[in-house]
């Protein structure tokens, strides 16, 4: 089955909890071994009772007399992968609550309390595609904050092995790349931060600049660990806008591109993070809309014909 793809059990009591232990049934035990989501009811359920919330993902439910939902998600369980490490940064606390919030308050069916196994760290036997998101620390006004961008968290933790990590420094991002690399093939990477067309802020001491005489001025060799296909989204304000001449390529965003061979998607004006949207989840394509230049979000080749402009 495809990774991301969902069985429904209709029987009654297969996702029920034995001596208390929500692990120990028939649902659980079908989506560990299968390794794909199983929807299964934890009490008896009745066929004329059952209702669809959800044709286009396909989601049934039915409650109880008393107002309770009965179907409940199994997340698959890696037994390999359950160290998170600790002390969590607060953002990354953040998005966890986020994205519970918004999966019980648009869902009919229980979700799983443990939802940072599936937040804040890949894991190999994961089936699902790689998704690395880097948040960057500095944020002099909130505008990281998961809350801002919690549908769009929301549908990459659902489609995605997702880890979701605030960094310090570059140092930091290329040891995340690093890691993340080793797990599997990462198929997109989230640069989330404050930028400009010639910067990016990591943290009160470090950023990435374009300008090469910067005594930040960055190599990107590390990003070289990621696959030739790996995409990367700048989720920053104006990386990717012209310059004073009208030059589309310099520009932080136009630089990354080249010094890391891989396509860059970078708005090329302030954006607003409630604005952000995900145009398309399985090869994760974002917009962000204005009137002049409609989506803000454009996207920088490794190889261009107009670079002596």
């Amino acid at each position: 089955m495809d990774p991301n793809g969902k069985i429904t059990l209709y029987g009654s009591k297969t996702g029920e909890s034995v001596a208390g232990n929500s692990r120990d049934n028939i649902a659980q035990k079908i989506a560990t071994d299968s390794k794909i989501q199983v929807i299964a009811p934890i009490d008896h359920v009745s066929p004329s009772g059952i209702q669809l919330s959800d044709s286009a993902n396909f989601e049934i439910y039915q409650k109880n007399n008393s107002g309770d939902k009965l179907f409940k998600s199994f997340q698959p369980v890696f037994d390999k992968c359950t160290n998170i490490a600790n002390p969590l940064h607060p953002r990354e606390k953040e998005a966890i609550e986020v994205v519970k919030k918004e999966i019980t308050e648009n869902s009919q069916i229980i979700h799983p309390d443990d939802l940072e196994t599936y937040l804040l760290e890949m894991c190999h036997d994961n089936p699902k595609e790689k998704f690395l998101y880097l948040s960057m620390e500095s944020d002099w006004n909130g505008a990281l904050k998961p809350e801002h961008k919690k549908k769009v968290i929301e549908k990459i933790s659902s489609h995605y092995d997702l880890k979701f990590k605030v960094v310090k420094s570059y140092n930091e991002i290329c040891k995340e790349i690093e890691q993340a690399a080793k797990i599997g093939e990462i198929v997109h990477l989230v640069i989330d931060g404050h930028g400009s067309i010639g910067s990016i802020d990591i943290s009160g001491k470090d950023q990435m600049h374009l300008n090469p005489l910067s005594y930040n001025y960055k190599d990107y060799s590390c990003f070289k660990n990621l696959s030739p296909s790996t995409k990367i989204t700048l989720l920053t304000c104006s990386t990717g806008k012209p310059n004073a001449h009208g030059n589309v390529n310099d520009n932080l965003a136009n630089l990354i591109a080249k010094k890391t061979g891989k396509v860059v998607i970078s708005p090329i004006d302030l954006i607003k993070a409630t604005e952000i949207k995900i145009e398309s989840i399985d090869d994760f394509y974002v917009f962000h809309t204005d009137k002049k230049n409609g989506n803000l979000f454009k996207k920088f080749n490794p190889e261009r014909v107009d670079d002596n402009k």
